[in-house]
C-alpha cells in the first residue's frame, strides 16, 4: 500500500482475517505491507504482533507490541499483549509490569486475579 493510504488500513484488515483463518504466512505479509504504509499506526503494530507470536515468531511480536505502545502509550491491548509474551519468554518481572499497566487501562485482567 502508498505510504499513508487508506489502501493500508484494508490491508491491515486483510492480516486479521487471514490470521483468524490461521494463514500465518500470508497474514505477515499484510502487516508488513500495512506497516510499510503507515508506519506509526500502533493498531497495525499491535495486530502484526498477534500474527507473529501466532506464527511462533516471540521476538518479533514483542518488538511489534513495543512499538505500538511507543506510539500509543495507554494502548491496554498492548500493553497486555506485551505482557503474556514476556512471562511467556521467561520475562516475568517485566511482564507483570506490563499486565499491570495494562490493566490500568482496562485491557486485561492482573496476572493473580484468579
Amino acid at each position: 500500500c502508498l505510504v499513508g493510504s487508506e489502501m493500508c488500513k484494508e490491508t491491515d484488515y486483510l492480516g486479521i482475517a487471514l490470521a483468524e483463518k490461521g494463514d500465518s504466512e500470508n497474514a505477515i505479509q499484510a502487516f508488513e505491507n500495512a506497516q510499510a504504509g503507515r508506519p506509526a499506526d500502533p493498531e497495525i503494530r499491535y495486530n502484526f504482533g498477534i500474527a507473529l507470536w501466532h506464527a511462533g515468531k516471540a521476538s518479533a511480536a514483542i518488538n511489534e507490541f513495543r512499538q505500538a505502545i511507543h506510539l500509543k502509550p495507554d494502548y491496554g491491548l498492548a500493553h497486555c499483549a506485551l505482557g503474556k509474551a514476556l512471562i511467556r519468554e521467561g520475562q516475568t518481572l517485566e511482564g507483570e509490569d506490563e499486565l499491570r499497566r495494562a490493566t490500568q487501562f482496562g485491557a486485561c485482567e492482573t496476572p493473580n486475579a484468579h
